[in-house]
């Protein structure tokens, strides 16, 4: 099995081959992401942990038996731990480091009489950016991220069970999707970068296609001489791993509202029912300077 980010915020689990090859944001993978068996169609696992997990399956083969459509190559269903009846627990991580980095996440487990319980899990992250764009100074890569979870169960007889499970989740940061690029520039911005070595040199932009498309290019003899003029002039890379010049600052905003109402039963003659319900809404914006080279040496940025 394999676990990977793909070019439009998703994610990608392959098992035994079987994923999303795809990049684009209508796209649907082969093998399905469950939480607490219900599927996800685009859960925010890239952008945050699952903090207090009960159990993690991870099912080979088809399962739309059980799980439904987008399960041809199996299913990775995350389970969250439930409220423990009679029972009243509690646990407690933090972290700091670098780049004034702050973390807390825990869980506290309060029992409500002897047949309901409750349980609230939440994690908080925030970390200053380690990426500077000169061109205004600001810091780039931060994040900002919390989530919290809320979990009733309640048993009003013996054999059946009744769950209540909601989560929401949300980010605001300037992190990147990707990060700095290295191009040794071609003889022809048609070229873009060579792939003989890394250099921090400019980024041609009529090789890329936003650039090409917004140009004259289609429009006669005028855009044919612009196709084959040199990088912009002016725009330079940082020869910095962690500096880069943006024309603008990324924006990266996530969030995430999912709630479940499940019930069990089980019948004197061994019969069991299993009812599940649920409401998933999720939202994410990106918006970055790709290039990263944008702007001359006094910080004024190219038109």
């Amino acid at each position: 099995m394999g676990f990977s980010k793909n070019n439009l915020t998703g994610k990608n689990f392959q098992i035994r081959g079987f994923g999303i090859c795809l990049i684009a944001g209508f796209s649907v993978s082969g093998s399905a992401m469950n939480i607490n068996d219900v599927y996800m169609n685009s859960p925010r696992i890239c952008e945050t942990e699952y903090y207090d997990m009960e159990q993690v399956e991870i099912l080979r083969g088809p399962q739309g038996t059980l799980f439904g459509r987008n399960a041809t190559g199996g299913v990775v269903n995350l389970k969250t731990a439930r409220p423990i009846l009679g029972e009243f627990g509690t646990n407690i991580e933090a972290q700091v480091g670098n780049y004034d980095h702050r973390k807390i996440k825990g869980a506290i487990n309060i029992p409500v009489g002897e047949q309901l319980a409750v349980r609230i899990a939440g994690i908080y992250l925030d970390r200053d950016g380690y990426s500077e764009n000169i061109n205004d100074g600001s810091d780039v890569d931060d994040r900002e991220q919390w989530s919290l979870r809320g979990s009733i169960r309640w048993e009003p007889t013996e054999n059946t069970t009744i769950d209540l499970n909601g989560h929401y989740f949300d980010e605001d940061s300037t992190r990147t999707r990707s990060q700095k690029q290295l191009c040794d520039q071609g003889p022809n911005p048609i070229l873009g970068s060579l792939p003989t070595s890394l250099e921090f040199e400019p980024i041609s932009a009529f090789s890329t296609s936003g650039q090409l498309l917004s140009s004259d290019l289609l429009l006669g003899a005028l855009g044919f001489l612009n196709f084959f003029a040199p990088a912009d002039v002016g725009a330079t890379n940082p020869d910095d791993f962690r500096k880069v010049r943006n024309s603008f600052p990324p924006q990266y905003t996530a969030d995430e509202t999912f709630v479940m109402f499940e019930v069990q039963h089980e019948f004197a003659n061994g019969l069991s029912l299993n009812w599940l319900g649920s409401y998933q809404e999720s939202n994410s914006r990106s918006r970055q300077d790709f290039n990263g080279v944008s702007g001359d040496e006094t910080g004024s940025v190219l038109q």
